[in-house]
């Protein structure tokens, strides 16, 4: 039997069979950051990875905090939005400078259009768990936190955000453990121990939650808050005393509760811009005292207060040590335990540890639940439209467990005969922004299947671009397909182009094709013995006018010539995944390879040598290092030099080239001006639209499909990666490599 929801298929199991989760779909919520609006989505389940666990949610917590900033924020003007977030303005402009102002708008527009997921704290049954995850089965009900661990049906969380749920606990209480996490990092920053007065400033959510913490620690403890309903709920959460922060007596109150000396610690969790919370705070606490910022709130701290008690002032981040870590994080990578004894799962678990002992009972706090289909409704609760107070708001996911969903179809026009399918896999921003409108533009062209690691971005490209569906399985992705478009994390390109080749299809892989030399070395050897399809990489700037102009400056090449290649990329985080030997590959890879390649394109011939040399970023291996220089002997005697640095000024444009031979120069200036000069005719100047090749690369890779070739012959793509990879080994060994 088949039953339908909206545009997603069921199909219900016979008990006992094997239920696969491939192609499967299921409902979350996004919001669109540019208008606000929230809306509950079909999406494909995400994909298991390593280090990550699947599981089905039950109950999912709204931290209305957290969340009713950023629908705030998300139905804001686009100035208002502007005002709110100084600090990416100045990065606007910054882009703006370096690469106009069109193409700055195009990259804003696509950022404010990208759907956002909501909710970070959730619980329920772990569905499957990745090879390297140790300690969690299938069938385990588990807490779950952090940025995977959204309002969905279906939730793939890293395996350090992930913790069993103790016997004894609610799954529905267990739903509270990433924000108890957070109570629980402030209570341990402020040190309290057995017996100390401490005072807690907020008492919403996270508040209640702290001071239920602290009695558990044995402490006393006074709320301080302006709402009188939450002031009521202090004193049902066990504090000794809860006072209005309007109260003119308040201090007196502190004064006579703590025998004159004032409260040993303050933890601030309220949630406002008002100053008035960090100065109470000052005002109440005793001489070196502590004070311990978990919420959001004015800090412009008085300095007398702080400065005559010598009170020590400590904002608290987020669930504990490993938060915003992408090793720990993202990598899975533990904090060793005698060391760092809390890190943010440790959290977690003492939380739930103080639920399952009765030290703590949540159900006072859980004012409301919503099923998962009504979160809306739960929303115009927390965005003020229904004048009810709230604290814990938990979403109920009822699913049937014979009850599983198939797959989500687009209702799209059919496919055209003679038409090219083009299935995508990966769509982030630069693929949304730079590739798929220019294949959707294309009438030859006729989007398949999506899919993406998270599912939410296929459904937001689903809807966009008018693909026929959305999937969570790549097979299906490259068996539907004509051609195959790769634009996922640099360390997938190999494995998902050779899967696609090895079936034949036309393959485009978004730069670089590898990061290590055995996955080059599998690509050298099925082009000697062959292969039905054909194989394009991202590597645009080739294909870009000013690209174009110097060639045709220049005619065929009539001796050699000499290139010198300048990009002021400007300095990205060390934790950014590009910065990740094993994901991203680093920048010589993950970008030097566009310079190496148009090396070849401006000479017109095969790289022979390489020697580089860098500027050494300590305890980063080589092909991580950030400043390089790399030169290029060529096989017609030309030589190309490639200055990549992150340490230049921000307001010099990022990428120069220039090209001498034969009595000619042609300069390009950040591809929207070129020089064109010779002893002859004097200097010419030709002012370009910025392209670096986007548009053109693709229209000649959809008409290359047709013909059977690729725009970039297969044995330039080898020999630009043998020079990309050569140009670590030089650095590494101070030596030049031939190739």
């Amino acid at each position: 039997m088949m039953v339908s929801r909206g545009n997603c298929w069921r199909v219900h199991f016979i008990e006992g069979a094997s239920a696969s989760l491939k192609g499967d779909c299921m409902n979350t919520i996004i919001q669109n950051y540019n208008t606000g609006e929230l809306k509950i989505v079909d999406i494909p389940y995400p994909q298991i990875q390593r280090g990550m666990v699947l599981v089905k949610t039950s109950y999912s917590l709204i931290s209305a905090g957290t969340e009713k900033t950023k629908i705030d924020t998300g139905r804001m003007s686009l100035i208002g939005k502007a005002r709110s977030r100084p600090d990416l303005v100045r990065k606007v402009i910054d882009k703006a400078r370096k690469e106009g102002i069109w193409k700055t708008w195009e990259t804003v527009s696509q950022r404010l259009n990208t759907p956002i997921a909501l909710g970070y704290s959730c619980a329920g049954e772990v569905l499957e768990v990745a090879d390297d995850v140790e300690g969690i089965r299938r069938g385990d009900l588990v807490a779950c936190g952090g940025d995977h661990a959204n309002h969905a049906e279906i939730v793939c969380v890293p395996k350090n955000l992930v913790v069993r749920v103790p016997e004894g606990v609610g799954v529905d209480q267990a739903a509270f453990a990433t924000v108890g996490a957070i109570a629980m990092q402030g209570v341990r920053l402020a040190d309290a121990r057995v017996g100390e007065k401490v005072a807690v400033i907020g008492l919403g959510l996270v508040g209640l939650l702290t001071v239920r913490i602290l009695n558990a620690a044995g402490c006393q403890v006074v709320g301080i808050d302006l709402d009188p309903d939450k002031i009521a709920a202090g004193r049902k959460s066990g504090c000794v005393d809860a006072i209005s922060g309007e109260d003119e007596g308040l201090l007196e109150k502190i004064i006579l509760f703590t025998s004159g000396h004032g409260v040993d610690a303050t933890i601030v969790t309220a949630g406002t811009k008002s100053n008035r919370p960090i100065e109470q705070a000052g005002e109440i606490t005793r001489e070196k005292g502590k004070v311990v910022v978990v919420g959001a709130v004015g800090m412009d701290v008085p300095r007398e207060p702080y400065y005559m008690k010598e009170i020590e002032l400590v904002i608290s981040r987020s669930y504990g040590p490993g938060r915003y870590d992408r090793s720990y994080e993202d990598q899975g990578i533990d904090y060793p335990f005698p060391y760092v004894r809390f890190t943010e799962q440790r959290n977690m678990e003492s939380f739930l540890e103080l639920i399952a002992a009765r030290r703590m009972d949540l159900t006072p706090i859980i004012t409301h639940r919503f099923p998962f289909e009504d979160a809306t409704k739960a929303y115009d609760l927390v965005h003020g439209e229904k004048s009810e107070n709230y604290l814990g708001i938990l979403l109920e996911y009822k699913r049937d467990e014979k009850d599983i969903p198939v797959r989500v179809e687009h209702r799209a026009k059919g496919i055209g005969k003679g038409k090219i399918t083009i299935g995508v896999i990966g769509a982030g921003n630069y693929a949304t922004g730079n590739l798929l409108p220019h294949l959707k533009n294309l009438p030859d062209v006729a989007f398949g299947s999506i899919c993406t690691a998270s599912g939410m971005t296929a459904s937001g490209a689903l809807e966009k671009f008018g693909f026929r569906s959305a999937e969570s399985d790549v097979e299906r992705v490259i068996d539907d397909s004509d051609a195959v478009l790769i634009a996922t994390r640099h360390n997938l390109h190999a494995d998902l182009a050779l899967r696609a080749l090895g079936k034949g299809k036309a393959v485009f892989v978004e730069k670089p094709l590898v990061l290590k030399q055995e996955e080059l070395d599998a690509f050298i050897e099925i082009g000697q013995k062959g292969f039905d399809g054909t194989l394009m990489v991202g590597l645009n700037r080739r294909f870009s006018p000013a690209v174009t102009a110097l060639q045709s400056h220049f005619g065929p090449p009539s001796g050699p010539r000499q290139v010198l290649i300048r990009v002021n990329a400007g300095p990205i985080p060390l934790d950014h995944w590009i910065q990740d030997a094993e994901v991203g590959g680093g920048r010589l890879l993950g970008e030097g390879c566009h310079f190496v390649d148009l090396a070849l394109a401006l000479t017109g011939e095969s790289i022979s040598t390489v020697s580089a040399s860098a500027i050494p970023t300590p305890g980063r291996p080589p092909v991580l290092w950030d400043d390089f220089s790399i030169i290029l002997g060529m096989s017609g005697g030309s030589v190309c030099s490639i200055v990549y640095t992150s340490i230049g000024s921000r307001n010099v444009p990022k990428e120069y080239i220039e090209v001498a031979s034969g009595g000619k120069t042609g300069i390009i200036h950040n591809f929207e001006n070129v020089e064109l000069w010779s002893d002859k005719g004097g200097k010419k100047r030709k002012s370009l639209t910025p392209d670096k090749g986007q548009k053109r690369q693709i229209g000649d890779w959809v008409e290359g499909i047709r013909k059977g070739v690729s725009p970039i012959p297969f044995q330039e793509i080898i020999n630009v990666h043998q020079a990309c990879l050569a140009a670590g080994q030089s650095m590494k060994n101070r030596e030049t490599v031939l190739l």
